[in-house]
Parts: C-alpha cells; sequence; structure tokens
C-alpha cells in the first residue's frame, strides 16, 4: 500500500468517526423529550371579550375578559402562548385622528384548555351594577393589571413570550401573520369616528360598556366584522330586542376551563315563566284577611325579564261564599285592591298576557275573611296586681297571647319570641315552647323566685296552670312587650317603627303612665296594677291606644271593678282550655275566684 493509499484511508476514518459522533449526539433522541408545540391556529379561537373599562358605570358585565374556545376534540396545552391585549384610542367628540394604538401588554398563558371547552383570562371587577356579575378570582388566568377599554380594544393569542411591537400582527408579516399567530380580534364603539383601533382581522367588531364581542359560530373567516355580533349583555325587555332574556345568558355567559365540554352556541332553554300572587299575609296560595280589612295583592312575573310594559293584567273573583265575601273594582294593572266585605271565603284570579310570554300566565289564591285579625297576637299583659281597697289583679305577671288563625302553631317548628322590657330598655327574652291550638289561648306566667315585689298575695281569682314558666317582671307603671319571630336584641329600638325589625315583627304593647319612651303601636294604653289592658277586639289596627282597654280586676267592694259572674269574660285561659272567643268569653268558663 503506497503512501497515498495510507493517506486516504486514515482521511476515511477520521471523517467516519465524526460522523458517528455526531449521529450518537443529534441523531438519537430521547424518548421522554416533549414533542414540538402543537399548532393552535384553527384549533383554539377567541370565543368571546368584553372590555370593562374602568367602570363603575358599564352596565354589562362586571370584568374585563377574553374567553377562548378550543374546537378540537382533546385538550391542548396552552403552554409558551401569550394574550396580548391593548386598547385602541377614543375622543370625547368628533373625528379621532389617532394613527396608531397604545403599546402591546402580554399575559403568559399556562395549564391546558379542554376539549371542546373554555379557557377564561379575567381583569378585576370594575363594574359595581351590571347585568351579569362574574365571581372574583375565577378565571384560569386572573390579572389584576387586564382591563379592556369599553370604547376599543385588540386582543391576540400568539405563541411565544417577546413584545409584539406591530400594530396589526394579522397583516404585519407581508400582509400575513406573524410567525406564532393563533387568533386575534379587534374593537371599537364607532369605529372610524370617535374611536379608532389599529388591529384586527380584515375589519373590527363593534363593543361598548354594555355588549362584548362574541363568536357567531365556529367558523373562522379571518374577518372580526363578519365572525363577532356584538352581545348586548343588559336585560331584555320588548321595547330593546337585542338585549338578552335570562335564559340566553345562561349559554353565552364566559366560562372557565372547569365547565368541560358545552356547546357555545346552543339554543338557549324554553322560558319557564311563573306568576305569583303576593301582598301582607299572603302564603302558600292563602291568604287570611279580617273583616273589613283593605289590601292591595300584586302579580310578580318570574323570571324578571318578562315584567315589561306590553303585559296585561287581568284580575277577578270567583267562589264567593256567601256571595259579596270580597268588594273591589277590577283594572288591568299589576295591583289589585280588594275590601273584605264579610265573613266567608273567595278565590282572587290573576291571567297575565303580552307579546313577552309565549303563552298567558294563571294563578289563584284562596282567600278567607273572619273576625278579627288572623294572627297571633298578644291578648293582655299586665304585672301582679294588688288588692288596693277590693282585692283584685294577677298574682304574677303574664302575658296572654292568642291565636286567631285556623290553624295551630307550634312554636318547636315556628319561633316565636317575648320581649319584655321595663320603662328604659329591653330586658329579658323568652323563646316560646310547646304549641297553641287554633282560637286558643297561651298563657306565659312569671316564675321569679317569690317576694314582696312580685307577686301578690291577694289576687282576685287564682291563674290557671301556665302554659309556659319564665321569669320575667312587669313594672307595675309600665307593661311593654313584644311578640317576635327573632330573639336578636332590639336594642333601644321600638321594633313597631324601626325597618330593620319589620320581617321579624308580630305584635306588640305598650302601656302604662312611665311608658315615656313611646315604646308602642301609635299610641299608648293605660294600665295600672289591678287593671289589665286588653284588646276589645280580636281586629288589630296596630295603635294600642283604641285596640286595648283598662279591665279592672278588682272586686266591687269599693265601688269599682267587676262581678264574679262577669269574670269568667276576662280571666285569662291557657291552651288546653279550649277553642274560645275572648271578647265574648264563649264558652263560659268561670275560674275559682280567691278574693270576694
Amino acid at each position: 500500500m503506497n503512501k497515498m493509499t495510507k493517506l486516504i484511508l486514515r482521511w476515511i476514518m477520521v471523517i467516519t468517526t465524526i460522523l458517528v459522533s455526531l449521529f450518537l449526539i443529534v441523531g438519537c433522541g430521547d424518548d421522554d423529550d416533549p414533542d414540538p408545540p402543537v399548532n393552535l391556529a384553527g384549533k383554539v379561537i377567541i370565543l368571546q371579550a368584553y372590555g370593562s373599562g374602568d367602570g363603575p358605570d358599564g352596565a354589562g358585565i362586571s370584568h374585563s375578559f377574553v374567553e377562548l374556545y378550543n374546537i378540537t376534540n382533546e385538550s391542548l396545552s396552552l403552554s409558551g402562548v401569550s394574550l396580548y391585549y391593548a386598547d385602541g384610542t377614543t375622543v370625547p367628540s368628533g373625528t379621532n385622528t389617532a394613527t396608531e394604538d397604545p403599546e402591546w401588554k402580554r399575559i403568559a398563558l399556562s395549564g391546558s384548555i379542554p376539549a371542546k371547552g373554555s379557557y377564561l383570562i379575567l381583569g378585576p371587577k370594575k363594574n359595581t351594577n351590571p347585568r351579569y356579575t362574574i365571581p372574583d378570582n375565577s378565571g384560569d388566568i386572573n390579572n389584576v393589571n387586564f382591563v379592556l377599554s369599553n370604547r376599543a380594544f385588540k386582543v391576540a393569542l400568539i405563541r411565544g413570550n417577546n413584545d409584539l411591537t406591530v400594530q396589526n400582527p394579522f397583516t404585519a408579516n407581508n400582509s400575513k401573520p406573524v410567525s406564532g399567530y393563533i387568533d386575534m380580534v379587534g374593537a371599537a364603539n364607532t369605529y372610524g369616528t370617535r374611536d379608532m383601533i389599529f388591529g384586527y382581522e380584515e375589519a373590527p367588531a363593534r363593543n361598548s360598556a354594555s355588549a362584548a364581542v362574541r363568536r357567531k359560530d365556529l367558523i373562522d373567516t379571518d374577518d372580526n366584522s363578519e365572525d363577532f355580533v356584538s352581545l348586548d349583555y343588559r336585560l331584555w325587555s320588548a321595547g330593546e330586542p337585542t338585549r338578552m332574556k335570562a335564559e340566553e345568558l345562561e349559554v353565552r355567559k364566559p366560562r372557565n376551563s372547569s365547565a368541560g365540554t358545552w356547546d357555545p352556541f346552543a339554543d338557549p332553554a324554553d322560558p319557564v315563566l311563573g306568576v305569583a300572587i303576593t301582598g301582607k299575609g299572603v302564603s302558600s296560595g292563602k291568604l287570611n284577611l279580617a273583616h273589613e280589612a283593605v289590601i292591595i295583592l300584586t302579580a310578580n312575573v318570574t323570571p324578571a325579564y318578562a315584567e315589561v310594559t306590553d303585559e296585561t293584567y287581568l284580575w277577578s273573583v270567583t267562589d264567593q261564599t256567601p256571595a259579596g265575601v270580597l268588594t273591589f273594582d277590577v283594572a288591568n294593572e299589576k295591583t289589585f285592591e280588594i275590601t273584605a266585605a264579610q265573613i266567608g271565603t273567595a278565590t282572587v284570579n290573576i291571567t297575565v298576557s303580552g307579546d313577552s310570554l309565549t303563552t298567558p300566565l294563571q294563578t289563584s289564591i284562596l282567600v278567607t275573611v273572619s273576625e278579627g285579625t288572623p294572627m297571633l297576637m298578644i291578648l293582655q299583659a299586665n304585672t301582679y296586681g294588688n288588692d288596693n281597697g277590693g282585692g283584685g289583679g294577677f298574682a304574677r305577671s303574664i302575658v296572654e297571647l292568642y291565636n286567631n288563625t285556623g290553624d295551630e302553631i307550634d312554636f318547636d317548628t315556628d319561633d316565636y319570641f317575648l320581649h319584655i322590657r321595663n320603662s328604659t330598655s329591653w330586658i329579658t327574652v323568652i323563646k316560646l315552647e310547646g304549641k297553641v291550638p287554633a282560637k286558643s289561648s297561651f298563657l306565659v306566667v312569671d316564675n321569679t323566685e317569690t317576694a314582696s315585689n312580685n307577686t301578690n298575695a291577694t289576687p282576685r281569682a287564682n291563674l290557671p296552670t301556665a302554659d309556659q314558666y319564665a321569669p320575667f317582671v312587669f313594672a307595675n307603671n309600665a307593661v311593654i312587650v313584644a311578640l317576635m319571630r327573632t330573639g336578636e336584641d332590639l336594642g333601644s329600638a321600638n321594633p313597631f317603627t324601626n325597618p330593620d325589625f319589620e320581617a321579624d315583627y308580630v305584635d306588640m304593647l305598650g302601656s302604662g303612665s312611665s311608658n315615656s319612651q313611646n315604646i308602642f303601636e301609635t299610641s299608648n294604653a293605660d294600665q295600672s296594677r289591678p287593671q289589665s289592658p286588653r284588646r276589645t277586639s280580636l281586629t288589630d289596627t296596630d295603635n294600642n291606644g283604641t285596640d286595648f282597654e283598662q279591665i279592672d280586676f278588682r272586686g266591687t267592694g269599693a265601688g269599682n271593678g267587676m262581678l264574679d259572674s262577669e269574670l269568667y269574660k276576662y280571666w285569662p285561659r291557657n291552651s288546653t282550655m279550649g277553642t274560645w272567643n275572648p271578647i265574648t268569653g264563649t264558652p263560659q268558663i268561670d275560674p275559682a275566684v280567691a278574693t270576694p
């Protein structure tokens, strides 16, 4: 072998060694290395975007947001993808002469977007009273700096993390998208006049403080003005048919990835509408009225969007037993006034029709008119009495309640509380226990340890066994008690006039010469130790001064008081003594007279 041949062979060996080394270094990939990033163009789209502006007057949505959607059947990673966003420019009036938009800002995305699912980029809450409120921090990405203008904005989805310096990445690469481009939408309210935006596909969509831009379907034609519609989130009405009904909101509102697979263009559900008659005392389709009471009923149509001006409300009264139980003046309005003309029953009907309703809505309530106000009421209350020249009064402080309804009241399932007050403050709260049959009394008696300042050794008659004993002592010149549905401290308030207690207020008696803080219903009732404030009728007019009178329980030895034969009409009864009329005292049950 000559020198030349040896030299050639040596070079062949060197080159072979180099090639093998290169193959070992770069030719054998690691099976665990990730696959190259998936091209997301045509797979992930911008479904919806909204600019809240700096608020707080936006009528549409609470937060700025961009909602992405994965049109494929597999979950896709968003690692390495950025959302670029910028506002356009706007002028108060006239023509906007701007030539470019402010600089782009960038939000790096992370995680994945589910198959046929959404991914939400969410800013801070800016609008305080919008139609639709997105829960705070409910985005897949939550960014406190992400706020889009409600006049003009642009958002672009691009793989990469470099600064974006071109005005329109859709056309910046020789009229083609920049590298890594996935999707983009630009929007302006009055494009070309007050508002300008320099980034969009073909032509901008239209946005506003009340409207998001949202795709009309999943076909992307690369023309924002054609692919997106202006979706007005304000409440629908017949006069504003482009706004959203409640059912449409359910399928158009933005979602995050936790919503999973869903159809963003599903048809809204058929409206579920109903009508309810409401008014003081209406419950479960029934209303109890006192004879001669006047009440206004209201028809409430639900959902709220159906309450529009084109609706007609037709009221009627049927099945009156006897005839003429209710008197009324029919008017095609939401409200309806009736008067309880006589004792009996009747049915009030309402039919609501209108362009907003696919079919007329109907409902009715049964009205029962009875003697007196149908409620659990304070019948009488007083402190311990004294004989005062003839013997009288009660042995202990008492509160007698009367159930003037047609149903038993169970204190174990319905909470009621007695609040006891002296002349200056509320001092005792008693949670009632047991049951009160319909048209029956319930007696609460003080059981404070016997002392000279809480008992009367010579009462007019023996009290029946109490339905409930509790420690409380009324002052001898100020009997103040409130019947409430709450045991909450009443503070210094008069619950009859304090709106904070309106929902829990039932009844109250304020009486006595020392009721200096005017804790009563409308006016003060009269009271003394042997003379108990007691209702004159079962109709409650919310005026203690006229609803209650003094009943003198003393004997007639001193020329005052009442006869033993009259005592049964007024003396307290308990729940075991049965149904009775506490105004007439019938059926008669005579108490055991203790003092002649």
